[in-house]
């Protein structure tokens, strides 16, 4: 009995390790599957470019251009630089890098208008331009600048056809109908506020990169032409040209109408309504004997009657305005459901139906910006009606307190912490309910990592908070320092 109870132990024993063995290997399938698919990656990444290279190479064999390097070298590089931008291949240079209040991608936001009180500083390269500051010049005369950079924290190279963006929440789509960093060029696009430049500085605000982001380029913000609003129809551009063309003729007749009515006035075939001042001195110029004095009056009467037929002329538009504008007002009552567009051309068709001719002003109304089928713009219904919604933002009383131990730089004390881009801790705070409401964490935290806390940096400040069921909490807030920063990331 005893021989059995030990070899039935030792047989138990055996199946644990045996079991155990098997998960460590299921495991280690696993890591090798994966290291895998990332090798298969690296080799389609180097096929590719040692395609391209090939691709280059032959055709400088074609063209009989590759000639010794020593000789030729600098005719060679322009050669080959002109063929590779003939075929969309360039080598760009970074004309400076981002000095930004986000030290790390988490809690970065994904667009520049979560957290606009977020700031920024661009310093142009000397290496780009001998005065970077001339490059600069005029810049200051807009109120914001495109920025385009380099997501240069992406980890890998890799990318694919379709992503799951943060706000589907898992929910797959077509790379290009997103603004995900994993793009076959690793090339962003961000809206900033220009606040000031300073020399070869320039000082952003409302922005969503990250410290030490390379930029390739600044472009300015014209709402005119980067808006759809700003566009006009060119429909109406025709039929403005059409007004214009017509305007001489217009004259004319008004002018002659006003000739007309001048010489209704001296023969008194047309009364003139309140306004009249000519029966005082036409009297005057009857009981006058002096001649001289008589063609003086006579002179005067008739500018004075050039002033009573503008002033006639006036009022009977004014009437005719009046008139059209009440027409669309009791039009405007029985319909609730007119927009502004309609009730402004509504207001412009009666006006032009009423008065005879509608070109006093001849670009009165095609001088605004039309808004028509071809402003209109669509987005995807899942920019606004996101399955991830927005979150309410509570602060600790511990975290209110540390806090508001951050002072702005300008009052900084020994010893105290102080932010360096923020100006006060109501700033700060504002930013940190900005980042947080609209859930910065990926997919995988959201579903996977529940109930882990949540770390990130903004300026000095490191900030430690949770996330519930429609809220997140921020519980600690100190001094960032570069290792915390670092492994927190």
């Amino acid at each position: 009995m005893e021989t059995s109870h030990v070899n039935f132990s030792t047989s138990s024993g055996c199946d644990q390790r045996v079991q155990k063995l098997q998960q460590q290997i299921a495991v280690m399938r696993k890591e090798i599957k994966n290291l895998r698919q990332h090798a298969d990656s690296a080799v389609r990444e180097q096929r590719k470019s040692l395609a391209a290279l090939q691709s280059v190479v032959a055709s400088m064999k074609e063209d009989g251009r590759l000639k010794d390097a020593k000789t030729d070298s600098l005719r060679t590089d322009c050669t080959v630089t002109n063929q590779a931008l003939e075929k969309g291949v360039i080598q760009t240079t970074p004309i400076g890098y981002i000095e930004s209040c986000f030290s790390s991608k988490n809690g970065t936001p994904r667009q520049p208008t979560i957290c606009s009180l977020s700031r920024a500083i661009l310093k142009i390269n000397k290496s780009i331009f001998n005065n970077p500051e001339h490059s600069l010049m005029g810049l200051d005369q807009y109120s914001h600048v495109w920025i385009i950079f380099v997501f240069h924290k992406n980890g890998h190279l890799s990318y694919k056809a379709k992503v799951k963006p943060p706000r589907l929440n898992g929910v797959k789509t077509g790379v290009f109908s997103t603004r995900t960093p994993h793009r076959p060029n690793a090339i962003g696009l961000t809206l900033a506020k220009l606040e000031i430049i300073k020399g070869d500085t320039v000082y952003l605000s409302g922005i969503d990169m990250i410290q030490g982001t390379p930029v390739l380029d600044i472009k300015p913000y014209i709402p005119d032409y980067d808006s759809p609003k700003g566009r006009r129809n060119p429909l109406d551009t025709v039929e403005s040209a059409n007004q214009d063309q017509a305007e001489p003729m217009a004259v004319v007749n008004d002018s002659e109408k006003k000739n007309t009515m001048k010489r209704d006035v001296l023969s008194g075939n047309l009364a003139i309504p309140k306004i009249t001042v000519g029966h005082t001195e036409e009297e005057k110029f009857l009981t006058n004997t002096n001649f001289e004095s008589q063609i003086t009056v006579l002179s005067d009467k008739n500018a004075s009657c050039d002033s009573e037929v503008d002033a006639i002329y006036q009022t009977k538009n004014e009437q005719k305005m009046l008139s059209a504008l009440a027409e669309v007002k009791s039009y405007v009552n029985q319909s609730d459901a007119f927009s502004e567009a309609t009730v402004e051309n509504a207001a412009i068709q009666s006006y032009c139906a009423t008065a005879d001719p509608c070109k006093d002003e001849p670009n009165k109304f095609n001088e605004h910006v039309v808004y028509d089928e071809a402003s209109k713009t669509t987005i995807a219904s899942w920019i606004r009606s996101s399955p991830v919604t927005s979150l309410e933002v509570r602060f600790t009383p511990h975290a209110e307190r540390d806090l508001n131990a951050f002072e702005p730089l300008y009052q900084a004390e020994l010893g105290k912490p102080n932010f360096r881009y923020l100006k006060s801790a109501d700033e700060a705070k504002a930013a940190i309910k900005g980042v947080l409401s609209a859930d910065p964490r990926s997919v995988y935290r959201r579903t996977r990592c529940q109930d882990q806390l949540f770390y990130f940096t903004l300026d000095t400040a490191h900030i430690t908070c949770w996330f519930g069921e429609g809220f997140a909490e921020v519980l600690r807030i100190k001094a960032a320092t570069t290792e915390c920063s670092g492994s927190c990331a």
